[in-house]
């Protein structure tokens, strides 16, 4: 069965029998299209580099409608009849650049460039979406998806706010306007896809593994589909959102698509009651609020708006559904949902219908509690609330303005006696973010029953009582317990300011009800130029922009591969100080696609991807003996795509023995100086004299410890290499910042000479450090597979490997002691600092960096100033890499 879609303008008549069941719209582009403006990073929607444009019909209206999607949760099977369109498509070299693309070039918009193309489509995007007509403050919240790694946010802002219609950006006179936004037009008709390139629409499909996708067209079809399912695991698929931040069970057999079933994309509004259809998109719901606000009684919409207009970011809200939120909700209790919050406290019913059984309407909190046999969710009733009398608030505190999920998340509605203000009938008092059990608030919602809470004795026991039921559990990487319920009783007191008459607050105190709204953002650049030394000194723009923008820079990770290729994941230890003893890899090999498993027992040279003639300390490719930290990778499966290898590798067992020894393991740099295990940390700087001259009296003398965890580096660009057979050795492209020694520790593995490792390095989309070495052990290991299968290799880490196996930017820790004037001047300081360097001390910043950057701005002396570097090493830690520190905040 064929699925029919246009690319660039290009129609794609494609046997999905072909590709995997589970294939995204991301790898179809990239590996099969060959377009490779659309980037790869994170799988989780959280970065932007993947966007790409759509087009196609409503199912319920038949209208035609754009919106961007992340392409890499875009499963392809959902993209029939779709209009895509990537960078390539809307200007390039050869057709002309599109006005975006040109804009963000001449305007500076690029410093590496891999976020460039990504960030041109979601503002064409948005552009199509709106008619062209978009405010500054609607582009500034619209970019909250897309990550610039190397942080060059200004121009990127001041490029897309210049398309708004209220836009005050300057512009240098030679920039185009933008006129015409047709989309690419249909190579067929020479007209805007209409979609109607399928002449019979998909229904079923079986692949040969035995995973079955279905496409039905009505809610009947769906329980049709359901009905065959069997015991079997299924999945509705809607937005796809949820694999983001769970990932999907590898166990999935059945498929069913909602995309195409009008039922569950319509709403109505009958007198006091607004219906949403359950596959609603939560743009869609924004959309829908924003109107129906303006009706009485549901006046607390354009609460909801604002608030859902918070939940994750433009393209994840254009795919991810109203049903999808609350299920996600439903499979893992601990998810901050704020679709679940503010339907709950507004006490919004959920319509229900299970196979072979009538719809039933229920509240959701119980939908979430009781179990449900092939149910879906078919709609969601939200009913009016007279204004004046009902108050509807909610809040999330994130740790972000945008794209984060809630620390703690909380909506109230409060039933109040409009014949005695401060008087509460009733009362929903919903907190997110406690625990996983915790939703109402229940002793203070009857406490406040016909209580007047503006009344000074009743709030002090309502909050008494709030602080009381209201315990978070403690669980990393969230804030303390203690912090979030300060945050919940807090919100909630914020309600109470804000309805509380004048005479009950002062005035200084009233401000206190508003959540602190950041205006638009604005920035100016200035430099130094002068004309009569023109060129010297000439602002020029910058000579890849306009590749970059476009999408046609080649980055390391866009490297083309032939058919042939096969793709790698590295099967890691967890066992961290035991030996291991044995590798158990049959149930891995047995799987359907992998064709190869290798250990350090299959390298013919040095197991080994950092090289002593570089002033390194050794570091196995693979992990031969004793586990040093948690994912040390001990091996790489190699099989015909990335996803299959990574699921072998987790069906990787390993034997282990416990060896004879008193190391003891520290997790963090903490736990070294809580157990005063002093003789974990190196002095690398020669302890200098206590004595310390000040240079004057000082007015503020203070001591303090400074501390900072280790930073994941968040390369846009993964650690990626391909790596080719060739005449006597090898060709390899790979993202690496230092060739020579890449090269080297690849043929000192193979046992080849040097120049036999033909190493090809093009643009890396970003490094930071995290490119030294720690991309040589991803080098070793494909060149390793591609050399004893004599095959293309193509390994790209995950983001979940690269954060577990490749370490970390090093956390540090700074006691000081410092002695200033009035004015600010130093006359004194005293800094001891120590780093965290995991369990190698490769790429240690002590001796030649940290110094440097430690005095920050500051001019200090060696008679004033005191330093003193250590590394704490500890076992448990993964490798790390490069980082610098200044001085502490105090002083700053």
């Amino acid at each position: 069965m064929t699925a029919c879609f246009v690319i660039n303008g290009t129609p794609y008549n494609v046997d999905l029998t072909a590709f995997p069941a589970d294939i995204t719209l991301n790898t179809f582009i990239r590996e099969h299209a060959q377009l490779t403006a659309t980037k790869f990073m994170c799988l989780e929607g959280g970065c932007g580099v993947c966007i790409c444009v759509v087009r196609g019909k409503h199912p319920a209206t038949g209208e035609t409608r754009t919106w961007a999607v992340n392409s890499c949760l875009t499963l392809l099977n959902t993209c029939a009849d779709w209009q895509i369109t990537t960078a390539e498509g809307i200007g390039n070299k050869r057709h002309g650049y599109h006005p975006i693309q040109k804009r963000l070039a001449k305007l500076n918009g690029t410093q590496c460039g891999f976020c460039s193309p990504a960030m041109v489509m979601n503002m064409y995007g948005l552009l199509e979406s709106k008619d062209g007509r978009v405010t500054m403050e609607e582009v500034e919240s619209s970019f909250d998806g897309n990550i610039c790694r190397c942080t060059g946010y200004r121009p990127i802002l001041d490029t897309m706010k210049s398309f708004a219609v209220d836009s005050n950006i300057e512009l240098p006179e030679d920039c185009d306007d933008i006129e015409d936004f047709e989309f690419v037009a249909c190579p067929r008709s020479g007209r805007q896809c209409s979609g109607g390139c399928h002449k019979k629409p998909l229904t079923a499909l079986t692949y040969a593994d035995g995973a079955q996708w279905y496409w039905p067209h009505s809610l009947t079809e769906v329980f049709n589909a359901l009905a065959k399912v069997g015991n079997e695991q299924y999945i509705l698929v809607a937005g796809n959102t949820a694999h983001g931040v769970y990932r999907r069970s590898p166990d999935i057999k059945h498929f069913i698509d909602l995309h195409g079933v009008p039922e569950l994309k319509q709403h109505t509004i009958v007198g006091e009651k607004l219906t949403l259809g359950a596959n609603l998109s939560l743009t869609e719901a924004i959309d829908i609020f924003q109107k129906v606000a303006q009706r009485p009684g549901f006046e607390y919409c354009e609460q909801l708006w604002r608030h859902f207009d918070l939940i994750a970011n433009v393209p994840v809200r254009n795919a991810g559904t109203l049903a999808g939120n609350i299920s996600i909700k439903k499979a893992h209790p601990e998810f901050p949902s704020d679709v679940f919050l503010s339907f709950e406290a507004l006490n919004v019913q959920i319509i229900i219908q299970e196979l072979s059984a009538p719809a039933r309407s229920m509240p959701i909190l119980e939908y979430l509690r009781q179990p449900f046999n092939k149910a879906v969710i078919t709609a969601f009733e939200l009913k009016a609330y007279l204004k004046g009398r009902f108050v509807y608030h909610s809040y999330k505190i994130t740790p972000r303005a945008q794209n984060a999920h809630a620390y703690v998340n909380a909506a109230f509605l409060l039933d109040m006696d409009v014949t005695a203000w401060g008087i509460v009938n009733s009362a929903r008092l919903c907190f997110g973010g406690i625990n996983p059990d915790f939703v109402h608030a229940t002793a203070t919602e009857s406490f406040v029953i016909r209580q007047n809470i503006f009344d000074k004795e009743v709030s002090a026991q309502l909050f008494s009582l709030l602080s009381a039921e209201v315990v978070p559990n403690e669980v990393l990487p969230d804030p303390s317990p203690a912090y979030r319920r300060s945050l919940a009783c807090a919100l909630f007191y914020k309600t109470l300011l804000k309805l509380a008459p004048v005479e009950k607050v002062r005035a200084e105190y009233k401000s206190g009800a508003n959540i602190l709204k950041r205006p638009l953002s604005s920035g100016i650049q200035t430099f130094e130029t002068i004309e009569k030394n023109y060129p010297i000194t000439q602002p020029v723009q910058k000579l890849d922009g306009l590749l970059q923008c476009s999408g046609e820079a080649t980055y390391m990770d866009d490297t083309l591969t032939t058919s042939d290729t096969v793709h790698c994941a590295f099967a890691n230890a967890t066992r961290v100080g035991a030996n291991i003893e044995q590798i158990d890899a049959s149930e891995a090999l047995a799987i359907s696609g992998v064709i190869a498993f290798y250990t350090a027992k299959d390298i013919p040279g040095t197991n080994n991807f950092c090289d002593q003639a570089f002033e390194y300390e050794p570091e196995e490719i693979f992990c031969s003996g004793v586990v040093r930290y948690y994912d040390q990778p001990l091996g790489v499966v190699v099989a015909l795509t990335s996803d299959i290898a990574k699921r072998a590798a987790s069906k990787v067992k390993v034997i282990y023995s416990n060896l004879p020894t008193n190391t003891k393991i520290y997790p963090t740099m903490a736990d070294v100086f809580k157990d005063q295990a002093m003789v974990r940390i190196k002095w690398s700087t020669a302890a200098q004299s206590n004595s310390l001259q000040l240079s004057d009296q000082p007015d503020i003398s203070a001591r303090g410890v400074f501390e900072m965890g280790g930073q994941y580096h968040f390369t846009m660009e993964p650690q990626t290499t391909v790596a080719v057979p060739f005449e006597d050795g090898l060709q390899v492209w790979t993202a690496t910042q230092w060739m020579d020694q890449t090269q080297c520790v690849i043929a000192k593995m193979l046992g080849i000479r040097v120049n036999d490792v033909q190493l090809k390095v093009r643009r890396l989309g970003g490094a930071y450090g995290a490119k030294i070495s720690r991309g040589n052990q991803v080098a070793c290991a494909a060149s390793l597979a591609a050399y004893k299968l004599n095959q293309p290799v193509r390994f790209v880490q995950s983001i979940e490997s690269m954060m577990n196996s490749n370490g970390k930017r090093w956390g540090c820790r700074s006691d000081y002691e410092f002695h200033i004037k009035n004015n600010g001047k130093i006359v004194g300081l005293t800094n001891t600092y120590y780093e965290d360097a995991g369990c190698t001390l490769n790429e240690n910043p002590i001796e030649d960096l940290t110094p440097v950057t430690a005095k920050n701005c500051y001019e200090l002396n060696d008679s004033n100033s005191k330093y003193s570097g250590n590394l704490s090493s500890q076992m448990r830690r993964a490798q790390r890499g490069v980082a610098h520190r200044g001085q502490p905040k105090e002083l700053q």
